[in-house]
């Protein structure tokens, strides 16, 4: 009789061990590193677009990617226009430019159609961009993969006071991660984003004679005992989706939400004084799939240049930093 006691509880006593371990909660993902690669991803996109449209806006330089020092400078960011074939090729030598990012290579782009209209501007407008091997910003090095296309789709014969411009970003890029701490180094990004002027209808963005954008803020120098406060910036707007691989190897998809989407606001800037012309995403929501992950739900904030933002996960948001 007592070894059918000592039986019958050293079983109970197992099977609420077992059930106790059933029954014990799963720990709560919290990783947000997965929302600041792909982030990174988005933000260099964004810019790659911006690039091409300031490199052939008719200036000397690009307002946000030239060396700032004070002043504006060429001499380590070349521009070299070839309007009979079409062809920009951009050359960043090892410079720290307005916007506060180190860059150091060379981008070439091909404009189509080749003629007086072949400027980012115009509706029908192609181009074609190469970011070559060896391209690096802050500690990534970066190239494009097959072709990488901006590509005007505002209507023929639209009027500018009426139609916000649109432009469609689409191509692959690979990423590696070069910093000696880091052991998983590569990432990659392919998808489509489709990229609306906002406040492109607003005709003081148009008020240079052939139609340049206006990306120039007020003047400044760090002289200055306070920065001016913009008005006349252009706000992008990005909705689209991607894929491709996280730095550990699993397949992600991005894809902005819907009736929302990740904006960039050349009016705002986190901090004037030191990079007054860098314009991270200041608002937007988009969603985060993750391989074998819970689903990532996103949010850039509501206006503020603060690079900070939430990444829910299960119902619980986590605040992280998406500084490009």
């Amino acid at each position: 009789m007592k070894k059918g006691l000592i039986f019958s509880f050293a079983l109970l006593l197992l099977l609420s061990s077992c059930n106790n371990k059933k029954n014990t909660p799963p720990e709560q993902d919290t990783d947000v590193t997965h929302a600041q690669d792909v982030m990174f991803a988005n933000s260099f996109v964004a810019d790659l677009a911006c690039i091409v449209l300031q490199s052939n806006n008719g200036g000397v330089y690009m307002p946000t990617y030239s060396k700032f020092s004070g002043t504006l400078a060429t001499t380590d960011v070349s521009i070299n226009i070839n309007t009979s074939t079409g062809i920009t090729n951009i050359d960043f030598n090892k410079v720290v430019c307005a916007d506060g990012i180190y860059r150091s290579g060379k981008i070439k782009v091909s404009a189509s159609p080749v003629n007086t209209l072949s400027m980012p501007k115009f509706p029908g407008y192609t181009g074609t961009v190469e970011v070559q091997p060896g391209f690096v910003v802050k500690n990534y090095s970066v190239n494009t993969v097959g072709n990488f296309i901006v590509k005007n789709i505002t209507p023929n014969g639209f009027n500018p006071s009426q139609t916000k411009m649109q432009w469609e970003i689409s191509g692959e890029l690979n990423f590696i991660d070069t910093s000696a701490s880091v052991t998983n180094k590569n990432m990659t990004w392919k998808g489509k984003f489709i990229m609306t002027m906002a406040n492109s209808t607003n005709t003081l963005l148009n008020s240079t004679p052939g139609g340049f954008f206006d990306f120039y803020l007020p003047a400044y120098s760090p002289t200055m005992s306070a920065f001016p406060t913009p008005t006349n910036g252009i706000l992008l707007q990005f909705t689209g989706s991607a894929n491709g691989k996280v730095k550990t190897s699993m397949n992600y998809t991005f894809t902005t939400r819907s009736g929302s989407s990740i904006e960039k606001d050349f009016n705002k800037t986190p901090n004037y004084s030191l990079a007054f012309r860098r314009h991270p995403f200041v608002a937007g929501k988009a969603e985060l799939k993750i391989e074998g992950k819970p689903i990532r739900y996103i949010d850039l904030g509501e206006g503020n240049p603060d690079e900070t933002g939430y990444v829910q996960i299960n119902g619980l948001s986590y605040s992280f930093d998406f500084t490009y």
